[in-house]
């Protein structure tokens, strides 16, 4: 065999044995084929082995066949007598009685034998001189009693013949030869077979001893999750169907952590919602009441009592505000809002937002540089939605940069996306802080509860962008904060 030959060998066995890893099914089945193998060879070992030491088997003598040879011969005999005198004359019949006579017997069955031709009245015609006449009455008794018993080794038989128109009979005496017989018992075989059995389940049970205590380890791997412990690590072992079952149980691991943590995340979210609800509700009403109270005594000036009804319009302005953004946010989360489509310039609508918002940021003395794209901007939006989350991204960007700072806002199209990215300077924030904006009541300073907003402006605009299909997420780069949003171009057609 040349050196192809038995690199393709080696690769072939290399897939195959590849292929039954992978399959739990397959190396069970070659289990059972290799420790079938084995069985058997054990089962045609011990048998030959048994039957080789002369247990099991026994030999007996027996003279039935011999009987059954000797008269099958003297009944031939007699046959060949009656056609050979049938048409011949009286001179030549001796001679053929005595060729026919004369035949001897195989002696493998035979040791001695006399045949003799005896006419009716019992005078002997062949061969003369030995006997002169025999009792044809007693002899006739004498062959029926020696078939009766197998064993005996003696056989007479007297058989008639025709010579010419004379009856005469055919006697003929012998001693058998016993014939030797062997037979086996089944004990070799039930031998063999309780040996192949152990054997095979030796095997079976060598090789599933792995798998088995595997599938035992993975039965205590989900005992111990099914008892809360959803950190227990699992070791995969293999590539086979039971590695999947680890590997799904791991992952099915995560997910009912996933499952609690986010169960546990809205249960808090709730508690914070109700909390930061009262708080923010309250703080404006406690304001409005009060002043209201000032007013309803009549203890102040008309100058006093109108800047007590300004502070009462403006408080009670803001948490308009905040139970029109709650209200909203609510509506986005049940998806009971219907999206108003139409086909807009994304570019125009940004340059309009930057002016509308310059004197916000004329007053803290900050300049917004814009990198907007104009090809590629159209995009069909919900105009009033879609605005106020960029007013809010551009509004927030001013509002949280210190003075003199630069703010940036980009638009770039491609043929099925927008990339618009409003980024403002931002020194004294984390990631970990950052990944939180976008949570119902959060601001980025917890102590600063009077900026005007009401801490939904960045989960409303989170709800809006991805009910249009896109993404928006927070980045620090640097020290810039990066509000990246993505939208799809769709509908522009309708």
């Amino acid at each position: 065999m040349g050196k192809k030959s038995v690199e393709q060998l080696n690769r072939v066995y290399k897939r195959s044995k590849e292929t039954i890893s992978q399959h739990l099914w397959l190396e069970l089945l070659f289990m059972v084929v290799l420790a079938a193998c084995v069985a058997g060879i054990v089962f045609l070992s011990v048998s030959h082995f048994i039957y080789s030491l002369g247990f099991g088997n026994y030999t007996y003598e027996s003279y039935a066949e011999s009987r059954a040879y000797i008269q099958d011969a003297v009944l031939e005999r007699a046959a060949w007598v009656n056609e050979s005198t049938s048409d011949i004359g009286e001179d030549e019949i001796e001679t053929a009685v005595a060729h026919i006579i004369n035949q001897s017997f195989d002696m493998e069955y035979v040791s001695a034998s006399q045949t003799y031709l005896v006419e009716s009245s019992g005078n002997v015609i062949y061969p003369k001189g030995i006997i002169e006449s025999l009792n044809i009455n007693k002899a006739i008794e004498r062959a029926n009693n020696s078939g009766y018993s197998n064993n005996q080794d003696k056989f007479i038989g007297i058989y008639p013949v025709i010579i010419g128109e004379q009856v005469c009979y055919l006697y003929n005496e012998s001693s058998l030869v016993p014939v030797s017989h062997r037979e086996f018992s089944n004990i070799g075989n039930v031998l063999a077979i309780i040996a192949s059995i152990a054997v095979f389940v030796v095997i079976i049970f060598r090789l599933t001893r792995d798998k088995i205590a595997y599938i035992e380890y993975l039965s205590s791997c989900l005992g111990q999750i099914s008892k809360g412990n959803l950190d227990y690590e699992i070791e995969v072992v293999g590539n086979d169907e039971l590695a999947r079952v680890a590997q799904s149980i791991t992952h099915m691991e995560d997910e009912l952590k996933y499952q609690i943590d986010a169960k546990i995340a809205t249960e808090k979210s709730k508690n914070e919602l109700v909390t930061n609800v009262a708080h923010d509700l309250r703080t404006p009403l406690t304001s409005i009441i009060g002043y209201i109270g000032l007013v309803k005594m009549n203890t102040k000036s008309d100058d006093e009592t109108h800047k007590y009804l300004e502070i009462a319009f403006n408080k009670a302005e803001k948490l308009k505000m905040i139970i029109e953004d709650l209200f909203e946010l609510t509506k986005l989360h049940q998806g009971s809002v219907v999206l108003k489509r139409e086909n807009i310039s994304l570019s125009n609508l940004l340059h309009q937002l930057i002016e509308e918002l310059m004197p916000l940021a004329q007053d803290k003395n900050i300049e917004v540089e814009s990198y907007i794209d104009t090809s590629h901007s159209t995009i069909s939006v919900d105009v009033a939605k879609i605005t106020r989350v960029f007013e809010n991204l551009i509004e927030n960007a001013i509002k949280y940069s210190s003075e003199n700072e630069t703010i940036y806002v980009e638009l770039r199209g491609t043929a099925d996306k927008v990339y618009i990215a409003v980024s403002n300077p931002s020194s004294q924030v984390s990631q970990e802080e950052i990944n939180k904006y976008f949570e119902r009541f959060y601001r980025a300073d917890q102590s600063r509860t009077s900026t005007g907003g009401s801490g939904l402006g960045l989960a409303i605009a989170k709800n809006i962008v991805e009910l249009h299909g896109g993404t928006i997420e927070a980045k620090l780069h640097q020290d810039l904060l990066c509000f990246k949003v993505i939208l799809p171009r769709i509908n522009l057609n309708r």
